[in-house]
């Protein structure tokens, strides 16, 4: 593992390498204590992969033995047999690499040295995000990782937040603003909060390691841990950026859950900007307002609204709030202590 960034708590166990280091294609490993050798290694594609040595054994009668071969004492007929600590073939010691031997070598990318998940490196592989996180060890429980999300990149790994219970698990949180106190700007303003505390209530992860996270991830989640969700794609992230101040726009959902209605591959007319900027609600979707994108209102029940008139469904810094009038109950997003949690896998 790279050195890099640490969260709270976090420690990396590093004996023997400290770093995931590109291997050098003339390494060698040292021969075997008392062997002899013509210095012979084997080469796969131009990278050493082990050392090949040409053992010999001598009998107790001082009798020499080449490899691979059986002789017997002329006194007491007890066999004689070349051996070797390492794994032995036709006469020739085999040295392996393995994980875990104190250094980098092979297709590792990290030396782990224990059996933690949290570290950065797991069977000596570097996780880039949450669901190579679920992938390398599954299971694995929500918690904070140390991921690198652009591998030998320049960026130094980070701590993040790994949902590994909603919708299968493996999810990269990137927000976490509550109803109390939310955040209230869009996701493609760099407004980074507690960004090395991922486990904090109030979080939003720097915009440059989201677009690092982007070409790795193909969807993004907006929920407030209950039944209602919105489900896109993770390019979808930063819509809205560059359009007019509290404009909304068309985003195709894959799944919209709202107050027991579910919709599938729809356009929803959603808005970006938040009440930092005095528009109606950081990501939000306003059931009558879906005739600004051209769009016929009331979309999860025909014509029918299903949450209070003009609340800014999804947003936890809503202009107007969902009271459970029109529709009980009040949606997730709008419940007294709802925190929303924006993440992508």
């Amino acid at each position: 593992m790279r050195p890099g960034l640490l969260g709270a708590g976090l420690m990396v166990a590093v004996a023997g390498s400290t770093a995931c280091l590109d291997r050098n294609p003339q390494f060698e490993e040292p021969l075997p204590t008392g062997s002899e050798s013509d210095g012979a290694t084997t080469k796969v594609d131009g990278t050493t992969t082990g050392v090949l040595s040409t053992t010999t054994s001598t009998t107790s009668a001082g009798t020499t033995v080449e490899p691979g071969t059986t002789t017997e004492h002329e006194d007491t007929h007890w066999p004689v047999t070349t051996t070797s600590t390492a794994s032995t073939t036709t006469g020739m010691t085999f040295v392996m690499e393995m994980c875990g031997d104190g250094a980098v070598e092979g297709g590792e990318e990290c030396e782990d040295l224990n059996t933690e998940a949290d570290d950065g490196c797991i069977d000596c592989k570097v996780p880039r995000t949450c669901a190579d996180v679920r992938q390398f060890a599954p299971l694995s429980d929500s918690g904070v990782y140390m991921v690198d999300v652009d591998g030998a990149g320049a960026y130094p790994p980070l701590p993040v937040y790994c949902d590994m219970q909603t919708a299968g698990g493996g999810w990269t949180v990137i927000e976490r603003s509550p109803r109390e106190e939310p955040i209230g700007t869009p996701l493609f303003v760099d407004s980074a909060v507690n960004s090395d505390l991922p486990e904090e209530p109030r979080f939003r992860i720097k915009k440059e390691p989201i677009e690092l996270l982007l070409p790795q991830v193909a969807e993004m989640r907006i929920d407030c841990g209950g039944d209602d969700y919105l489900l896109t794609d993770a390019a979808a992230i930063f819509s809205g950026e560059g359009l007019p101040l509290c404009t909304r726009a068309k985003v195709v959902y894959k799944e919209a859950r709202l107050k027991g209605y579910s919709l599938s591959d729809t356009e929803l007319c959603t808005g970006f900007h938040g009440s930092a900027e005095g528009c109606w609600g950081a990501w939000h979707v306003d059931e009558y307002s879906q005739q600004d994108c051209s769009l016929p209102p009331y979309p999860w029940n025909f014509m029918v609204p299903i949450t209070s008139d003009g609340a800014d469904a999804f947003a936890v810094d809503p202009s107007a709030f969902d009271n459970g009038q029109t529709m009980p109950p009040i949606h997730d997003c709008h419940q007294p202590g709802a925190v929303r949690v924006v993440m992508l896998r």
